[in-house]
């Protein structure tokens, strides 16, 4: 079996490892994936538009690039009504489904230690802007 990955062909088998976690983070990894789930979770069925509002910051090619990704996966259902215009509708498979106590497990773990997430990615943006400070001064060594 053969799909497209980031314009080139590949194997499945090029996604199947020996290790059952990283075969199942082949399905759901990525910035927007998690958070589709997570809306699919939240609020059942959607549609298209519903993901765009509840998700801003996703732009409309990516948001079709991933639901497309996920439906392969067999993660969610993607359901089209014969109407004008089309209506289509999305939500979990029993597949992603049996993802929802996974979903709840990460929402807990983010609310128990969100005081220490929170710091590290602030001290991480410090981080990122300093550096980006330091290579956009020309003639100005970086200190090692």
């Amino acid at each position: 079996m053969f799909h497209e990955s980031r314009g080139r062909i590949m194997h499945a088998s090029c996604r199947i490892h020996g290790c059952p976690v990283e075969t199942s983070l082949e399905l759901i990894s990525g910035k927007w994936k998690p958070r589709l789930l997570w809306k699919l979770h939240l609020h059942g069925m959607m549609r298209l538009s519903e993901f765009k509002r509840r998700l801003p910051d996703i732009t409309p090619k990516m948001l079709t690039q991933q639901l497309r990704e996920l439906e392969e996966g067999g993660l969610i259902v993607r359901t089209v009504y014969a109407e004008a215009p089309p209506r289509v509708e999305y939500l979990l498979s029993p597949v992603g489904a049996a993802l929802e106590p996974i979903l709840d497990a990460l929402a807990a773990w983010g609310t128990h230690h969100q005081a220490e997430i929170r710091a590290l990615l602030e001290k991480q943006e410090v981080s990122i802007q300093r550096e980006d400070t330091l290579t956009s001064s020309p003639g100005v060594p970086i200190p090692a």
